[in-house]
């Protein structure tokens, strides 16, 4: 390259000493990529020297081994039998020696004398008396499963096996101790249990016959070590992972299993559940389900026997409640469904998975039997120090349980047989208050309280308070089920005896414990920042522990919260959660997304298309307004129902003001109010009753009534018709004892599709609700559970409004002493149709099942069900399809069935005069300082509350307040003057309108309002 300074190249740069200037961190990479090569140079070279080695001592090995094959082969007549062995063991190969095998299997059955008393003098002998009997064995099974039975007869060698095995009561003990300890190590167990799937068949049901006698052979192969008592130990390690805790086969299920449980005593019973336990401590075995069946297999028979079993119950009861965390929820797998063009892997695979279910369901079925869970409960009630261990391992067994429960837990025996011992349940609760956290500072922290604050416990704290918590809650809730109210509160004698574990002032400390807890396992479930891996790992989070804890503690809040909706013991504010504020931050998108809890412990997203994502605080609060909605205050729920409501109004009335489309026209006769509107309103012929609905009124004498329907005539019209709707004397629902209303269970007598009917009167309250219409009906309670999908309030305590005397008898029957057979009573009730009998069965075949002092509960919950439940479900779901027609029961949800009848109905509360004044308007030149005015509202205030109730009809068409008050009066509440004519007061209800004549003297026009609002006219009087 040539340079204009006159140089063709650049010279390179020289430092004063003459060396060449290299660039520093080229210096460093050349020294760097050198080394690397010296690196790699010397791990070739070990690597290389390795192999050699390796290969050398094969060849070198091969070698040997074929020279002493040799000589093996021209020596075997005049060695003795430990030459042979000590050689043979060396070059054994199962592809080559085939041949010499059988040989010397002979040569040792011949000399086993020899054998036995090389075993007794040395233990090297026992070592290589072991690795041949391994050797022999593994021999057999190759045999087997290449299927060459046939071609190398395998008697010599089951012979061999059975005679070296074999413990005789003269011999040494310790020379077959040494033998069985190196042959356990050698696998000789797991090639037994081979032995058993391939030559033992199957049997079709359990025996403790040998099916051949062979099987007998290899039965006894098994057990002969369990009369070595110094090695008991090292026989139930060896027996556990190839027999006990791998997938079963019908021989070993049906004949082994059967038949170690019928050695009684000889089995090494205790050590085996030692050495089980000691196995999952150290994660050689894993708590798989066959584990668990063979221990509850061999100890629930072995309860019975005539020995002491405290030291057995001791070791079994922790044993059992870490083998039942590998319970699994199988899902319902029909046999028959398995599909022709499945591959055969598939087939395998499916069989599998059947096999283990039905595994799983054998030991569901010993851990729940009556007398296992007796056992398992035995010895609590003395004053033991052990108590608390066993309590311990009760509540893990329990834990587990409901973990796998898919619906109703409490079909688990053992979960009902726990949840009626009330001082269980109560050390449980006080355990889990006293768990606690070391600090620092010195003072303890209840592990509760860190759940109770959103807080994360460690695992080892987890373990430690999250099953006490979650058993508690899910065994009490169902305990309070089975106790009446009468008990509850300690009105009956049955409840002076402790029939509840706690007294009312625990029971609201408990409520309050309940409501926080809730609050904090859901901050826990939408934490206000997303968590990094490590400390998700730390945690060791487990959604279906964390999903199935706050079930179980929401389970037990709502039912002690329905308890103090029917009869209050809680103080005012108890179920009012003050740290999640009185604003609601949600509407329709947000509040129809169903919350998931625990889905990951961060928060939470929602999959693509379903909307954005909800922030952290709208996540909570749906969280708890779709499963603990009285948190919240009834106010701000009925803030919110009403926003929902309204945001659904200006959808689906938005073009009412402008086309004719927009809205629903009908006209209806008085005469025929119900019959009209039945027909007129009806699904089909219109689909959307959410649309505004104009009502024309027929009087009776055939013409139009006058007025314009500003809402009111709506409200009058949707008042009458429900009213008529719900009339006994229409027959579509009757009255309970105490006067309240409920679906008539006989109406397929009277209507033949009252389905439709039910359809429509649910449509048209829905409708009412829908315009904020308050509709004075006396819904049963019960009545109004079952529309809100809750039947924990329909139970028992429901049937006594409905039926008095059946509810006495049957409190006569729970408390009744003496024996209940001789009542003489089954499963069945005796219906009354219009003068017709019929007996009705409670369960399938009850008329041939007896009631007795066991199954009394039962019995009791039935006929409480089919009174309150099963007579009227037809109607019940026609009527909620219709209410869900127009608003979700989501929406309804939010409220309990007081709250429910709330909103139908409003509050019986007085009328607050103050309220409507501040909230009323003037017109027609009245005005607040008026004479009239001040005379109008000095007679309102005098009025009773009767007369303030039909003052309130009178002008609005309902004689109850609205439920926020009368700023919620819409339109407002207005008196109109109507000049100095001395007349009656009139009004227009469709615009809440007080049409007000300017009378001056203060008793002419109390007479005059008075009588206005006692004559009960409609719209036709202004």
């Amino acid at each position: 390259m040539y340079l204009f300074e006159g140089k063709f190249c650049s010279e390179p740069e020289q430092d004063l000493s003459g060396r060449r200037i290299v660039d520093r961190d080229a210096l460093l990479s050349t020294v760097h990529s050198q080394r690397e090569q010296r690196k790699e140079l010397r791990l070739a070279h070990v690597s290389a020297t390795k192999c050699q080695s390796a290969v050398r001592m094969y060849l070198t090995k091969t070698q040997l081994k074929r020279s002493l094959r040799t000589e093996y082969d021209e020596g075997l007549p005049q060695k003795d039998i430990e030459y042979l062995l000590k050689r043979f063991n060396y070059f054994y190969d199962p592809c080559v020696d085939e041949s010499r095998i059988r040989q010397m299997s002979e040569m040792a059955l011949k000399n086993l004398q020899q054998i036995r008393s090389g075993c007794s003098a040395s233990i090297i002998w026992s070592y290589r008396t072991a690795q041949f009997t391994s050797h022999v064995l593994n021999f057999v099974i190759k045999v087997l499963r290449e299927g060459k039975e046939g071609n190398i007869p395998l008697a010599r060698f089951y012979r061999f096996l059975e005679a070296i095995t074999q413990v005789k009561g003269d011999e040494c003990d310790s020379a077959l101790e040494k033998f069985y300890r190196f042959i356990f190590r050698l696998g000789y167990m797991k090639g037994i249990r081979t032995l058993v799937d391939l030559k033992i068949p199957p049997p079709y049901e359990e025996t403790v016959k040998p099916p051949t006698p062979i099987s007998a052979v290899i039965f006894e192969m098994i057990t002969q070590s369990f009369s070595l008592s110094s090695i008991r130990q090292d026989t139930a390690r060896a027996l556990i992972g190839p027999i006990l805790a791998e997938p079963y086969t019908d021989p070993l299920r049906n004949f082994i299993l059967p038949s170690l449980l019928s050695l009684g005593s000889e089995l090494p019973l205790a050590e085996i559940l030692v050495e089980t336990q000691q196995s999952l401590r150290v994660r050689e075995i894993e708590p798989t389900p066959w584990i668990l069946h063979s221990i509850l297999y061999l100890c629930t028979k072995s309860f019975g026997r005539s020995e002491s079993m405290s030291e057995i119950r001791r070791l079994y009861l922790p044993l059992l409640s870490q083998l039942m965390t590998g319970l699994k929820a199988f899902e319902t797998v029909d046999s028959n469904s398995i599909e022709e063009d499945l591959e055969e892997e598939d087939i395998s695979e499916e069989m599998t998975d059947l096999n283990e279910k039905h595994i799983n369901d054998d030991s569901l079925t010993l851990i729940n039997s009556n007398e296992h869970a007796q056992m398992i409960l035995k010895g609590l009630a003395k004053e033991d120090p052990r108590n608390k261990e066993i309590i311990g391992s009760i509540c893990k067994m329990c834990h587990s349980l409901l973990l796998i429960a898919k619906s109703s837990s409490m079909h688990f025996g053992l979960l009902r047989t726990v949840a009626n011992e009330i001082k269980l349940l109560r050390h449980l609760w006080l355990e889990a208050l006293d768990a606690k956290r070391d600090s620092v500072f010195g003072s303890e922290i209840p592990l509760i309280q860190l759940l109770m604050r959103g807080i994360f416990p460690s695992l080892a704290e987890c373990e430690k308070i999250v099953p006490r918590i979650n058993v508690f809650c899910s065994l009490f809730s169902w305990y309070l089920f089975t106790v009446h109210d009468e008990e509850f509160f300690g009105r009956t004698e049955a409840a002076a005896q402790s029939s509840v574990p706690f007294s009312l002032s625990e029971m609201i400390d408990m409520s309050l414990t309940l409501r926080e807890l809730c609050v904090g396992l859901v901050e826990l479930a939408y934490p206000s920042t997303v968590l990094t891996e490590k400390e998700i790992l730390k945690t060791n989070f487990d959604p279906k522990v964390w999903n199935c804890l706050f079930k179980a503690v929401v389970s037990l809040l709502r039912h002690v919260h329905t308890r103090d909706t029917r009869h209050r013991f809680c103080p005012e504010g108890t179920w009012t959660a003050s740290r999640i504020g009185e604003d609601i931050p949600l509407n329709i998108s947000t509040f129809e997304k169903k919350p998931k809890l625990f889905t990951q412990p961060q928060r939470i997203k929602y999959k693509k298309g379903s909307g954005p994502s909800l922030s952290v605080r709208e996540s909570r609060a749906n969280a708890i307004l779709h499963e603990a909605p009285f948190l919240f205050s009834f106010t701000s729920r009925v803030k919110l129902f009403q926003s929902l409501i309204g945001q659904d109004k200006e959808v689906s009335q938005a073009m009412s003001e402008f086309l004719p489309q927009g809205n629903v026209f009908v006209r209806i006769r008085r005469s025929y109010l119900y019959e009209d509107a039945f027909d007129n309103l009806s699904l089909e012929n219109v689909p959307n009753i959410k649309k505004r609905l104009r009502v024309q009124l027929i009087n009776f004498t055939g013409l139009d009534e006058a007025g314009i329907d500003g809402g009111g005539i709506l409200r009058e019209f949707t008042s009458e018709l429900l009213k008529t709707a719900f009339d006994p004397n229409r027959g579509f629902f009757k009255m309970s004892e105490d006067n309240m209303l409920y679906p008539n269970p006989n109406v397929n007598l009277i209507v033949e599709d009252f389905p439709k009917h039910y359809f429509f009167i649910g449509r048209m309250l829905g409708k009412a609700l829908f315009e904020n219409l308050l509709v004075e009906l006396p819904l049963a309670n019960f009545f109004l559970s079952k529309l809100l999908g809750r039947s924990s309030s329909s139970d028992i305590n429901s049937l006594a409004s409905l039926d008095p005397t059946l509810h006495r008898n049957l409190l006569y029957l729970r408390d009744y002493k003496g024996d209940v057979s001789e009542l003489e009573l089954d499963f069945t009730i005796v219906t009354q149709e219009f003068g017709d009998t019929r007996t009705v069965e409670l369960k399938p075949g009850g008329s041939s099942i007896s009631v007795t002092s066991a199954n009394r509960i039962e019995y009791i919950y039935l006929v409480a069900d089919y009174k309150l439940n099963k007579q009227i479900q037809l109607q019940c779901a026609a009527f909620r399809q219709g209410l869900a027609d127009v608003i979700p029961l989501s929406w309804l949800r939010m409220f309990n069935y007081k709250e429910l009848h709330v909103l139908i109905s409003g509050a019986e509360v007085p009328i607050d005069i103050q309220d409507l004044k501040r909230h009323t308007t003037y017109s027609g030149g009245y005005d607040e300082a008026h004479q009239v005015i001040k005379n109008f509202w000095k007679i309102a205030e005098e009025m009773s509350d009767e007369q303030k109730r039909k003052l309130l009809r009178f002008v609005t068409s309902c004689s109850r307040p609205p439920l926020l008050g009368f700023k919620e009066l819409t339109p407002s509440f207005c008196i109109q003057n109507t000049g100095p004519e001395i007349r009656l007061p009139s009004a227009s209800t469709c615009m809440n309108l007080l049409k007000l004549p300017e009378i001056q003297d203060f008793k002419l026009l109390k007479e005059k309002v008075i009588y206005a609002i006692e004559s009960g006219a409609g719209f036709e009087l202004s």
